[in-house]
């Protein structure tokens, strides 16, 4: 069942983007037996957990030039939301008690819109 299966199989899987990975050298062109079927497989979770290592860095040195990693390890998901994203609860008179109308009017349409 095996080789029904997975005869045509190579050492490559595609990432999330469409490109075709290889997991070892040469890996398009060899096919992955059946005594290599472990390794094959911690290969391909390894490249796909991994694909994204270069944006999650990128990220926590943005957050943490902003946000000391000390004090990102001592707040939990919830404070760190609240933190970056703010309320999500405004009402519309809080809206208007907090927001600078620069060089427009209260009875501006694009001020009635956002209200």
């Amino acid at each position: 069942m095996y080789n029904r299966t997975f005869a045509t199989e190579t050492f490559s899987t595609h990432l999330s983007d469409g490109t075709v990975y290889e997991l070892v050298h040469d890996g398009l062109n060899r096919t992955v037996p059946f005594e290599c079927l472990e390794e094959y497989s911690r290969l391909v979770v390894s490249a796909r957990l991994g694909e994204s290592d270069m944006q999650v860095q990128a990220i926590r040195t943005g957050l943490f030039s902003v946000i000391p990693e000390y004090v990102f390890h001592l707040t939990t998901w919830n404070d760190l939301e609240l933190k970056v994203c703010g309320r999500p609860d405004f009402t519309v008179k809080e809206l208007k008690e907090w927001t600078t109308l620069d060089g427009l009017r209260q009875g501006d349409k694009r001020v009635q819109f956002l209200w």
